[in-house]
């Protein structure tokens, strides 16, 4: 074997040796994922649902006793031993508070900051006017969840968008978005578009070794596709015949111009390839 050959050798397994360890990565953060799921799971079973008070009706409204020291001072701290209570029949609520900077702070030692309850409506509404480029409710945090949804039956986060996206998800360093079920589908996407897919997934790294969907069966089947008009569609290769040059691993498919498939038997550069059809 001369030189040149025992260094595309070494290529080759070394390339082999990094699909192997980004696949085993792969792996490994899907069981980190499992473990999540699992600990949360085992929060949310040991979580103890609110009391929610009774609703009453207008005439039953009980009196709530008044603040412990002086009234409600407004420009002052106030201070006092009981909740104080704001009681109204308007429409427009029991309470509008305007500021400059932020309308309403809660802020609470052990509980929640702010707590909303409604018995038909939403138990927190946020709006932000077309003039502001800030978010209706945003959620922040530094060391647990920014936002947390939880039901019993219905959605947890629901995301809706008109004319823009329901949902968008965005990180610097970890997933943007993570999802895993116990039972059910981990993410489930459909579109009633004709042109459109229901799952876009694009790698904009610009390196060859990027990956754009990376499916792990397990113990089961790793991609499973079917569909009336083809199961699956390869795009077409700008050149004819298998590549000439470039790294490449033993698996890969390759759609040439003239749509004639090559397969990437041994791994290397070029590798070496065969037509299949």
């Amino acid at each position: 074997m001369t030189a040149q050959q025992h260094g595309v050798a070494n290529e080759g397994v070394e390339g082999e040796k990094a699909v192997l360890e980004r696949h085993e990565n792969f792996a490994q953060r899907l069981a980190e994922l499992r473990e999540q799921a699992t600990a949360l799971l085992a929060e949310l079973e040991r979580r103890t649902e609110p009391q929610v008070p009774e609703e009453q009706g207008t005439a039953a409204r009980s009196v709530a006793p008044p603040a412990t020291g002086s009234p409600v001072v407004a420009g002052a701290s106030n201070t006092a031993a009981d909740t104080t209570y704001l009681d109204s029949g308007a429409p427009n609520g029991a309470l509008y508070v305007t500021g400059d900077a932020r309308g309403v702070s809660g802020v609470a030692r052990t509980g929640p900051g702010l707590h909303g309850l409604s018995y038909r409506d939403n138990g927190v509404f946020g709006y932000a006017a077309p003039t502001s480029s800030g978010a209706g409710v945003r959620g922040e945090s530094t060391a647990g969840h920014g936002v947390y949804g939880y039901t019993d039956s219905g959605v947890g986060t629901l995301g809706v968008g008109v004319r823009g996206m329901g949902v968008l998800a965005f990180s610097q360093g970890r997933e943007a978005l993570n999802a895993y079920s116990v039972e059910g589908s981990g993410v489930v996407a459909g579109t009633n578009s004709g042109s459109a897919a229901a799952v876009l997934a694009e790698n904009s790294s610009g390196s060859p070794g990027g990956v754009a969907v990376v499916a792990l069966g397990q113990s089961g089947t790793g991609l499973y596709a079917s569909g009336g008009q083809a199961a699956i569609q390869l795009g077409r290769s700008a050149l004819t015949g298998p590549p000439t040059s470039g790294f490449h691993v033993a698996g890969e498919l390759v759609l040439d111009a003239g749509a004639d498939l090559y397969l990437c038997k041994v791994t290397g550069s070029p590798g070496t390839w065969k037509l299949v059809a």
